[in-house]
């Protein structure tokens, strides 16, 4: 079989080297080198992170930083250039920022101390 050492696969062994366990994304044209090494790693039984395919940036942000928060363990995502960046940050903002949506679903938005104000 051909080895292939294209930019998909320099980017899929850099994920294996860091320890990811998944790549998260919303797939898009300008990623294909990398579901073609994805593909060729599942057809080829070597280990490496799983596909999770999402149907938004924001999703897919969102998964990854909940998966980084619980376990300790980042995770990739990848996203569109442009608009996809836009979506992605929101997904940032929705984990980080403490509001009344994330503050319960979240632990570790939950603020340490509360007190109360009369």
């Amino acid at each position: 079989m051909k080895q292939y050492c294209d930019g998909g696969e320099a980017i899929l062994e850099a994920f294996r080297s860091l320890g990811l366990n998944y790549v998260i994304s919303s797939p898009g044209s300008e990623w294909s080198p990398v579901w073609e090494a994805l593909a060729r790693q599942k057809v080829n039984q070597k280990s490496g992170p799983s596909y999770i395919d999402c149907w938004h940036e924001t999703l897919a942000v969102d998964m990854a930083m909940d998966y980084t928060q619980m376990t300790g363990r980042m995770q990739a995502v990848l996203l569109h250039a442009g608009a996809g960046l836009l979506q992605g940050s929101a997904g940032m903002h929705s984990v980080t920022a403490p509001s009344s949506t994330t503050r319960w679903s979240r632990p570790w938005a939950r603020p340490r101390e509360t007190t109360c104000r009369s």
